[in-house]
């Protein structure tokens, strides 16, 4: 009798989970240089919609920076003007993204202003261990993967009936609580849910030009060959990943500046979460 209860409440919750969307935040903490210990901290968002079949990761700076100039404009349109300052929005770190539709997986990455997509990512194969642990207050199940050049260790739980987790870790059954990489370089963690009422997805992903790997590394190695590019063509990037055109273009002696800037900046982070 006990049995068939639990069987029972496990299926009513199963199903209510799967009618409410949520939205996932975790703290990702990593290492952007290979050569160092020193670490950078992180968010991001995982919006999930179980219905739909539709699953949106991406860095959370982009939706508090939709936010805060969605509210600038707003007020602007009030007072009878267009200001908007930039100097106070939050910046993405590492802006990565991947976008679930239909069990179809794509990949969005962001340099130098522009976004590139690669659609048809492959899934993780994983192999599931007995081993279990409680993350906060989720009790959570051990797995590992063998990923884009690295091994995972990942802390999946069967209390969230989905099969999703961040980045492109997906497929587990359950929710993916914690994941890092043995060497420690990139270290996941869940820190809160929330429900919501439809998914974010960053502007900046609109326009995403399809590539593949091939040519997502070419166009990241032309950028760091000549990361200047854009200044001589009155255009900056801020570290956002916010583009501004400028009229009349740069002074030489400011280019030469924010190019040698960006060079330190690239040098800096040699450590892409993608090894291969």
């Amino acid at each position: 009798m006990k049995k068939a209860f639990f069987i029972f409440f496990a299926f009513v919750f199963s199903f209510l989970f799967t009618q409410t969307n949520y939205r996932f935040i975790y703290e990702l903490n990593f290492k952007p240089n290979s050569k160092k210990d020193s670490l950078v901290k992180d968010h991001y968002a995982l919006d999930v919609l179980p219905k739909e079949k539709v699953s949106s990761f991406y860095n959370y700076n982009f939706y508090k920076n939709d936010s805060i100039l969605n509210s600038q404009m707003a007020n602007s349109e009030i007072k009878g003007g267009v200001t908007i300052d930039f100097r106070n929005t939050p910046k993405a770190k590492y802006p990565l993204g991947v976008k679930m539709e239909s069990d179809v997986m794509t990949f969005y990455e962001t340099f130098n202003g522009d976004s590139y997509k690669i659609a048809n990512e492959k899934m993780p194969v994983w192999k599931i261990s007995k081993e279990t642990k409680t993350i906060r207050n989720w009790k959570s199940q051990k797995a590992t993967t063998e990923y884009d050049g690295r091994r995972w260790i990942a802390w999946f739980s069967s209390e969230f009936p989905i099969s999703e987790g961040p980045y492109k870790f997906k497929g587990l059954p359950g929710l993916v609580t914690e994941i890092y990489d043995d060497a420690n370089n990139f270290h996941f963690s869940l820190e809160a849910v929330m429900k919501v009422d439809k998914d974010f997805f960053p502007f900046i992903y609109k326009d995403a030009i399809p590539v593949n790997k091939e040519k997502l590394k070419k166009a990241y190695d032309n950028y760091l060959l000549d990361p200047g590019a854009k200044l001589r063509q009155g255009t900056i990037v801020d570290d956002g990943g916010t583009v501004f055109h400028v009229n009349g273009g740069f002074s030489k002696k400011f280019i030469d500046f924010e190019t040698g800037k960006l060079q330190k900046k690239l040098k800096d982070f040699d450590n892409k979460i993608e090894k291969n």
